[in-house]
């Protein structure tokens, strides 16, 4: 996910759960929200181009890599799966 789509993501969040008691709602909150809005606005517009082309973006390869140690249970080990 792009850096600063994250970061508008966490505004807008942090901004409804201001809305859910005991947190104050501040005016830097309200207006990192509505500006987090805004940006939104121009993405769906097509003005901010989200992506490889968008600025500080970086590609990386966060790929998850599984390796086995061997099966515990196998038909050698449980006489042919026979119970």
């Amino acid at each position: 996910m792009p850096e600063a789509l994250r970061d508008r993501c966490c505004d807008i969040a942090r901004y409804k759960l201001c809305g859910s008691g005991g947190v104050q709602l501040t005016d830097d909150i309200r207006l990192r929200y509505e500006d987090a809005i805004r940006y939104l606005e121009k993405v769906a517009s097509g003005v901010i181009r989200l992506g490889p082309g968008e600025a500080g973006s970086a590609r990386t390869n966060n790929a998850a890599r599984f390796v086995s140690g061997g099966r515990q249970f196998g038909r050698d080990k449980t006489h042919g799966g026979a119970f």
